[in-house]
């Protein structure tokens, strides 16, 4: 391969470097030419591009090197007279040629490897996408290029895709969160997902750690493809949050969310609202009492009904992690909702619970109103719109154990409990025992 005229290599760095964000700029040594001699060069790193000059004045440019489809070595050392302090090695391999550089210190290559490779992997992106025919997606590219002038690792950051977002699109994109592991929050929201899509989200929950978070709303998720899903989040060791509202999930996707959470994964937040689970589907709320890390749990407007209410009173019982839960709008009837709340002073950590929708009676209410004053987390209970409100004996006996507020027309009641409990006496539920002393 013939060198390159001076004129030229100047229309490259006019083409293809002037304007760019700058990655890193520096003093290295390099081995090249035809010469195999060491030259000090000034290196400017581009996206995708690496181009270095004679002085840090960049008025005499000597050279450039694309970055598409390279690598990066460090196993290199090698003899090198006058230049004794830069003896930090790295090759940049490419299809045509080899360069071997070095630097000061071992910091500073290892900064300027990480600004190298992330170069390179937006560029093989794009050759990706140019290769499959589709647009490359400009939040990706925007996200591994902040990443490469960032210093900080733990910097969270949020991926959001465009509801039309294609399979093959997808897999350009699960490709880069794997390799750069710099997203965070993982959003695909409205995006319409089939089982193959599941499958490889799941591979990327597998393979990398970085992923917090994982929304799912709205995007028309069946059984089949929860059935994938779940694989992938028992085995993530990173993921935190998952958003399944708005989708066609049944009872055989709660069985699939029962076993994740018995797993006992790193999950906080589980929320599936608004989806087909019915009274079968109670196996989700059962898993409850044997996990030790989840926080929040919604299964607002899902047909639980009062097997959802029975199990979950018997895992609040013995689960001492879970903070809030939402049961709104699930088919509770009186009895139901009894039974909860006799069993809501066993939970010592709940403090938020969703009623909202639930039939309620007097003797729901008085159970209720007994629970509230005999628990020590409990902070709000919302029962909007329960139906049985506008019975006057009912409201009586929820607002026994109303601190502030008036009921009549409360949309949210908050029952704030710590003022009143310390004025009053804790007593003892019907057929439980009184608190020892």
């Amino acid at each position: 391969m013939g060198k390159e005229s001076k004129d030229s290599i100047h229309d490259r760095w006019t083409l293809n470097g002037s304007g760019k964000t700058i990655l890193w700029e520096g003093w290295i040594i390099k081995q090249g030419g035809r010469i195999k001699n060491w030259k000090k060069r000034w290196m400017i790193l581009v996206e995708g591009s690496i181009f270095y000059f004679a002085n840090s004045s960049i008025a005499d440019l000597k050279g450039y090197l694309p970055l598409c489809n390279s690598k990066v070595e460090t196993d290199t050392e090698m003899p090198m007279k006058g230049y004794e302090t830069f003896n930090s090695f790295f090759k940049v391999v490419t299809a045509t040629r080899t360069m071997v550089m070095s630097v000061e210190s071992a910091d500073a290559r290892a900064e300027l490897l990480e600004h190298i490779g992330a170069s390179i992997r937006v560029e093989n992106y794009r050759a990706d996408c140019s290769r499959l025919g589709v647009t490359a997606l400009a939040s990706v590219l925007d996200m591994l290029r902040v990443h490469t002038v960032t210093k900080d690792a733990t910097d969270s950051r949020e991926l959001v895709l465009d509801p039309s977002t294609t399979l093959a699109q997808l897999h350009l994109v699960a490709r880069q969160i794997v390799q750069s592991s710099v997203v965070s929050d993982l959003i695909l929201d409205d995006i319409e997902l089939g089982t193959n899509h599941c499958k490889l989200l799941a591979d990327v929950l597998c393979a990398s750690d970085s992923i917090k978070k994982l929304s799912l709303i709205g995007c028309s998720l069946e059984d089949d493809g929860m059935e994938q899903l779940g694989c992938g989040v028992m085995c993530s060791l990173g993921l935190r949050k998952l958003f399944l509202d708005h989708n066609n999930l049944t009872n055989r996707a709660a069985r699939v969310l029962g076993d994740v959470l018995q797993a006992d994964p790193c999950l906080v937040t589980l929320s599936a609202a608004h989806n087909k689970i019915g009274h079968d589907g109670a196996h989700i709320v059962t898993a409850l009492g044997q996990n030790s890390t989840l926080r929040v749990l919604d299964l607002s407007y899902n047909d639980i009904g009062d097997d959802g209410a029975i199990a979950l009173a018997d895992a609040l019982s013995c689960n001492a992690k879970v903070t809030h839960v939402e049961v709104s709008y699930t088919g509770m009837t009186e009895a139901g909702l009894a039974y909860l709340a006799g069993t809501l002073p066993l939970s010592s950590t709940l403090k938020v619970i969703g009623l909202a929708g639930a039939a309620i009676d007097e003797d729901s209410a008085r159970m209720l109103a007994d629970s509230v004053h005999y628990t020590q987390s409990l902070e709000r209970i919302d029962i909007s719109k329960a139906s049985g409100l506008e019975n006057s004996a009912v409201m009586a006996g929820v607002g026994g154990c109303l601190v502030e507020g008036d009921i009549t027309g409360l949309k949210l009641l908050k029952l704030r409990l710590r003022a009143e409990v310390r004025r009053r006496p804790a007593r003892p539920l019907p057929g439980l025992p009184p608190t020892p002393r």
